[in-house]
């Protein structure tokens, strides 16, 4: 899992910005894992937007995951997945998409956590750990004892929902390595500068 932002698509949350200029603009910013998440789109133009980032990726040699879906992931030739608790299955991933694609899974408790790692998944997403408007059906915030239960376990994870530039410094105190950040970025007039400005309090904490 790389270190420092991990990116998340969003139009919604976008403001209108286009979905190649702003992905292009997070890659060369230094990202280097995003997600593809489009959920209120038809499937073709959700495979095309796909693709364009999986090229983009490709160019910028960063990890290309696509939420939820195994077509999408699929027919755009993704490095991974990512799947929530109501999703497919990390086996039904594996049958489909075969053992080396990155499978990450959302996890929001201890049982959860312990059930993603019995199915050895490449990576958990712990969340939401603050208060996020960007997803809707949340059926429980996470504890901050779960990044805790995480490191003490070895697993591989990110933390996610409602971390911002002005919060986030608490999450890097406690040994996060990797956030993921979608509004604070994604509403930023310029995401350029935004990103100039987060990068450099990961940076002050030198993973």
């Amino acid at each position: 899992m790389p270190s420092g932002i991990y990116a998340i698509t969003d139009e919604k949350t976008s403001s209108g910005k286009k979905f190649e200029e702003y992905c292009k603009t997070l890659l060369e910013s230094g990202v280097k894992i995003i997600q593809y998440r489009e959920k209120n789109k038809d499937f073709g133009e959700r495979l095309k937007e796909a693709k364009i980032l999986r090229e983009l990726t490709r160019e910028y040699r960063a990890i290309f995951i696509v939420n939820d879906s195994i077509e999408i992931a699929k027919l755009s030739n993704a490095d991974g997945i990512h799947i929530g608790q109501k999703d497919s299955t990390v086996q039904e991933v594996r049958e489909r998409l075969g053992n080396e694609i990155i499978v990450g899974v959302s996890v929001s408790n201890e049982k959860e956590l312990e059930r993603a790692i019995e199915d050895k998944v490449d990576y958990v997403g712990i969340g939401p750990i603050f208060n996020t408007t960007t997803k809707e059906d949340i059926d429980e915030m996470a504890d901050i004892s779960l990044i805790e239960k995480a490191q003490s376990l070895s697993v591989e994870y990110c933390v996610i929902g409602g971390i911002k530039e002005s919060n986030m410094e608490s999450l890097l105190k406690k040994g996060v390595k990797t956030l993921c950040i979608i509004s604070d970025i994604l509403t930023s007039d310029n995401i350029a500068e935004k990103m100039k400005r987060l990068n450099a309090v990961i940076k002050r904490w030198k993973f």
